[in-house]
């Protein structure tokens, strides 16, 4: 909702979802700070979540 300067926001994520990666990726995306998957990459990075078989390189 926005009333005058203000914008309220909330967003509801079920409790059983994995929510930090998909958290940090949504705020990147928000910000417009990078492209959808050097964002999924930097974050599965710093999270120790890399794995061999997925494709970054995705568009």
């Amino acid at each position: 909702t926005a009333s005058q300067n203000e914008l309220f926001l909330m967003q509801g994520v079920h409790q059983e979802s994995i929510v930090v990666p998909e958290n940090i990726d949504a705020v990147r995306a928000m910000m417009g700070l990078t492209d959808k998957w050097s964002s999924i990459r930097k974050t599965d990075e710093v999270l120790g979540l890399i794995t061999t078989n997925k494709n970054y390189a995705l568009a």
